[in-house]
């Protein structure tokens, strides 16, 4: 760990200044403004991990302004992805305010316009990386800043960014720090291609590596399993990619769609035929409630994975009072 700053270690009376220069350097040149210039507190802390750099910054009271003025004169092209872990951050980016409170994660592209403002103490952590090192275009960083926290990738991102600083300097001087940056990168790019829509229709389907996106498809088959009408175009266009691409991507993982759907929907039906709350449900609500259309199909296929039917499943679960199959 490299500690780039810390006012601990100046005189009170030069402490505003040498923090509002440490900030502006950190965005390639803003305004900063404090709360109460008598009592700046500021600590930056750094680790390098391949292309990606992590920074916690720990501040007082603070407004940053980066204008387009600032941009012209020393662009960046860096991305940061900054999670709050205490403290209440403001930040407007892209004409939108957002309210950040712990747990939560931004988006800033240090080279659009920009206001972020604490009120009162604030640590913050954020994975940044450059745009080149990123390859998205800039419409796509647009869009995923304005909806960062929609994603399905956000908590993941949030608990992966919070993780990775508790054991920053272990991970840092590890053989693998290099390995950890690079994954790092394409969680970012998830992130971002996940948050903007996609994108396919710029040529954005490619950018999000293939592990991730199957990954994103899975957690949206799981949340739909009960839809009956549930179709590969409908899931293909969701994420933006074509049915060819779908099938594709499971294809190189070596599975099947398909049957894929058809053990979760399984494994979903197992579940409710355990739940007593669900006791009293007939076989065919279950069936349809699992995304089955027909409840003579989903014994059939109950009862080949599992050994049993659905109510012999109940009876060895000890759920009683199960009805017939309609």
């Amino acid at each position: 760990m490299a500690v780039v700053f810390d006012t601990a270690s100046l005189p009170r009376h030069e402490r505003a200044d040498a923090m509002a220069a440490a900030t502006a350097e950190e965005v390639a040149g803003a305004d900063v403004r404090f709360t109460d210039p008598r009592a700046v507190h500021g600590r930056f802390e750094e680790w390098i991990f391949g292309p990606v750099r992590l920074l916690r910054a720990e501040l007082s009271g603070i407004e940053v302004v980066r204008t387009s003025g600032h941009i012209r004169a020393s662009p960046a092209g860096i991305l940061s992805i900054a999670r709050q872990a205490d403290g209440v951050r403001v930040h407007e980016h892209f004409g939108v305010q957002e309210v950040l409170t712990p747990g939560l994660c931004g988006a800033l592209d240090t080279d659009t316009p920009f206001v972020s403002v604490t009120r009162g103490p604030s640590i913050s952590v954020s994975l940044r990386i450059s745009l080149d090192e990123l390859g998205l275009p800039g419409g796509s960083v647009r869009a995923a800043a304005l909806g960062l926290r929609h994603s399905p990738l956000h908590p993941m991102v949030s608990t992966f960014i919070a993780d990775i600083v508790g054991r920053a300097d272990e991970i840092e001087s590890d053989s693998g720090a290099a390995d950890i940056g690079g994954m790092s990168a394409d969680l970012i790019r998830a992130l971002v291609f996940s948050a903007a829509g996609g994108l396919a229709a710029d040529g954005c389907g490619a950018a999000l590596p293939g592990p991730l996106l199957l990954g994103q498809i899975e957690s949206y088959l799981r949340s739909h399993l009960g839809c009956l009408d549930l179709t590969a175009a409908e899931v293909a266009a969701v994420h933006n990619i074509s049915e060819r691409q779908l099938y594709r991507l499971w294809a190189d993982a070596g599975r099947s769609m398909r049957q894929w759907v058809i053990a979760e929907r399984l494994e979903l039906a197992g579940r409710i035929l355990s739940d007593p709350q669900h006791a009293g449900r007939t076989i065919g609500w279950v069936a349809r409630t699992a995304g089955f259309r027909d409840a003579s199909h989903f014994t059939r296929r109950f009862r080949a994975v599992h050994g049993v039917g659905p109510r012999e499943w109940r009876a060895v679960t000890g759920v009683t009072g199960g009805a017939g199959s309609e």
